[in-house]
């Protein structure tokens, strides 16, 4: 776990994301496996990249592309427009999603208990969330988790996969007017938070109103 104690650092040692984002809040980078529920050759293999688009359904699209080999996966989500959408695979490359669409920020993970995918949706006022394995390493897969880490009002929060995302902890707080944009291991191997002025972000804000538009 690369928070220790589900705290951040009291000393900030900022640095260069190990993986580059693509720049647009529909659209993300993270390293993988070789496809859904095939971890051969461990989780930093190859790059994914994802992209969130309309379908002729309006319905929002999920397009997820391998870089060097296995099959592209796609994902029907039943909402658009999406402001933010992120993924992350967990250690038995089981897929979860997060996005923000028509304001309410939900996330859909794999439950090895019920065997299927669940949908959960995120406190009303939250308006950014974000997915990611906090340590893909292969030595350090049994001490990994996936994180998902969102803005409730003024709280960065986040819960974890090995409480089934039932438990939530509180990690900053007093961050008014921020967008959660980023978030993963640096260069300098510590887990890093990216937050921008709410002003200067450049995602739509759609309501539920202007689906189909």
């Amino acid at each position: 776990m690369s928070l220790p104690n589900n705290t951040l650092s009291q000393e900030t040692v900022p640095d260069e994301f190990a993986i580059a984002q693509l720049g647009g809040p529909l659209s993300w980078k993270i390293t993988g496996a070789r496809g859904l529920q095939d971890p051969t050759y461990g989780l930093q293999y190859q790059d994914w990249v994802g992209v969130a688009t309309r379908d002729e359904r309006n319905n929002t699209k999920i397009k997820l592309t391998p870089e060097k080999e296995g099959e592209e996966i796609e994902v029907i989500l039943e909402e658009f427009p999406l402001s933010q959408f992120s993924f992350a695979f967990d250690q038995n490359m089981f897929l979860n999603i997060s996005w923000v669409a028509c304001g309410v920020a939900k996330f859909r993970w794999w439950d090895t208990g019920t065997q299927q995918y669940v949908i959960e949706t995120l406190p009303s006022n939250t308006t950014s969330v974000l997915s990611m394995i906090d340590d893909n390493r292969q030595f350090n897969i049994g001490g990994s988790d996936v994180i998902v880490t969102y803005l409730k009002g003024e709280d960065l929060c986040m819960r974890m996969q090995r409480d089934r995302y039932e438990v939530e902890y509180t990690l900053a707080t007093g961050l008014v007017s921020k967008k959660l944009v980023n978030m993963g291991l640096t260069e300098a191997l510590r887990f890093q938070f990216e937050m921008v002025d709410k002003d200067g972000w450049t995602g739509r804000e759609p309501s539920c109103t202007s689906r189909g538009n």
